[in-house]
């Protein structure tokens, strides 16, 4: 899941004339995971808390569960995730999530309020000395400090950090 751009959400409820309000979801959670509420609109970019019936699990870049509220990569479980994967390489074999958890890929806090937050896809965190760096973090310092330029970011390995970030950018400076 990716946030919804704050300038865009802002135009589109100009253009509605009514606030629009934040979900969460994959094609495999059928597809709602979260819905942010009506009568509590926030105006952070949480996507609300998680609809009746699901379970959330946070796991950490060491593959164990860590506590809501703390960054983790979020595993959901509920009526409505998918019962598996059919693949063409095992005709005939539903592949299905372990235990009911489906992984979706995305790096989330929850709130007190329970309010789910997305901060990136894992594929888009390094792990540098053991903490876990978000490259959108990093390409947004970068967007502020040359607004102009092009930036993105990749990790490589770092043989006493675990991983290192190098940021790429068009800017000349």
């Amino acid at each position: 899941g990716a946030p919804l751009d704050p300038a865009l959400k802002a135009e589109a409820e100009r253009a509605l004339g009514q606030p629009l309000h934040n979900g969460y979801g994959l094609t495999e959670t059928s597809p709602t995971i979260s819905l942010s509420r009506i009568e509590a609109p926030r105006a952070d970019l949480s996507v609300g808390p998680p609809v009746p019936g699901i379970e959330l699990r946070f796991v950490g870049a060491d593959g164990r569960a860590v506590p809501g509220g703390e960054v983790g990569e979020l595993h959901v479980r509920g009526p409505n995730v998918m019962l598996g994967y059919l693949r063409f390489e095992n005709p005939g074999v539903l592949e299905r999530p372990p235990e009911g958890w489906y992984d979706t890929g995305d790096i989330v806090t929850i709130d007190a309020q329970g309010f789910i937050k997305i901060q990136g896809r894992a594929k888009r965190f390094a792990k540098v000395g053991g903490e876990m760096i978000s490259f959108a973090a990093v390409e947004a310092i970068a967007g502020d400090l040359w607004p102009d330029a092009i930036s993105a970011v990749v990790a490589v390995p770092d043989a006493r950090k675990g991983e290192r970030l190098l940021l790429y950018t068009n800017n000349k400076n």
